[in-house]
C-alpha cells in the first residue's frame, strides 16, 4: 500500500498509478462514498481527490486527523471552489482569523 491515494474519475486518476499511487476509480457518483471510504480508511498519509467526489465526501473528512491530508484536485470542467474554501477553513483554524477577508477588500 501506497502513502499515496488518488480518487476520481479513471480518466484522471490514472496518471497518479504512474507515480505509484494507490488509485480509487470512481465510476458513477452513485457508489462515490463507500469508494472514497476505502481510500480514506486505509494507511494513506496524502489523498488527491477530484473536486466532484470531494462535494459528495467532505462531511467524511475529519478535520482533526493529521492523517490522511485530503488535497482537492479541480476537475476536467475546471475549479468550482471547494479546494479553496478547505483551504480557507484550515487556514482559518491555523491562524485563528480569516486572512482572506482582508485580502478582498484591497
Amino acid at each position: 500500500m501506497s502513502d499515496i491515494a488518488a480518487v476520481g474519475s479513471p480518466d484522471v486518476i490514472t496518471i497518479f498509478r504512474i507515480l505509484g499511487a494507490d488509485c480509487y476509480p470512481v465510476e458513477d457518483m452513485n457508489g462515490v462514498q463507500e469508494v472514497f471510504r476505502k481510500a480514506y480508511g486505509g494507511k494513506h498519509k496524502v489523498i488527491f481527490v477530484m473536486e466532484d467526489v470531494y462535494v459528495k465526501c467532505r462531511h467524511l473528512v475529519a478535520e482533526d486527523r493529521r492523517y490522511p491530508q485530503v488535497t482537492v484536485l479541480p476537475g476536467i470542467e475546471g475549479s468550482r471552489g471547494s479546494g479553496l474554501e478547505r483551504i480557507r477553513k484550515l487556514m482559518i483554524k491555523a491562524l485563528g482569523s480569516d486572512i482572506t477577508e482582508n485580502a478582498k477588500t484591497r
